[in-house]
């Protein structure tokens, strides 16, 4: 069972073997692999730190320190997909489920690119280039 935040739903599926050491990059492509094999595959939802947090060299004390507001930022990424996808802490999702919202309504791809241009990993990102292009 995967347990993974909900922005981080997305970047599971953008990512390209960077990160920001040897061992968080290690995890990520795990899950990433994992989740790439199987859009059916169910994932928990949480609010917190999740099973990519867990190798994060930001994680301090079970918040995001990375950047000068760094839980801030992500807890409110987090809530707005939230909103976009009615998640529930707990819940399980299906990625094919996401992927299918995303592509078909029109609120939900625009909170998933305000969200997903301020990324940093954007440039790096194959999720953002898949669908919002460049």
């Amino acid at each position: 069972m995967i347990t993974l935040r909900p922005h981080h739903l997305f970047c599971v599926l953008g990512f390209r073997g960077k990160g920001y050491n040897p061992v968080f990059t290690e995890n990520m492509g795990r899950i990433s692999e994992m989740v790439k094999a199987d859009f059916e595959l169910p994932i928990t939802v949480t609010f917190g730190p999740d099973d990519i947090c867990a190798f994060c060299p930001h994680l301090k004390e079970g918040r995001c320190s990375w950047g000068e507001a760094g839980e801030e930022v992500v807890h409110e990424h987090d809530m707005a997909l939230v909103e976009a996808f009615g998640l529930k802490e707990g819940a399980q999702v299906r990625v094919a489920e996401l992927i299918s919202s995303l592509r078909s309504h029109a609120s939900v791809r625009e909170v998933v690119l305000s969200k997903c241009s301020s990324c940093p990993w954007k440039k790096d990102c194959g999720f953002f280039e898949q669908f919002f292009g460049s």
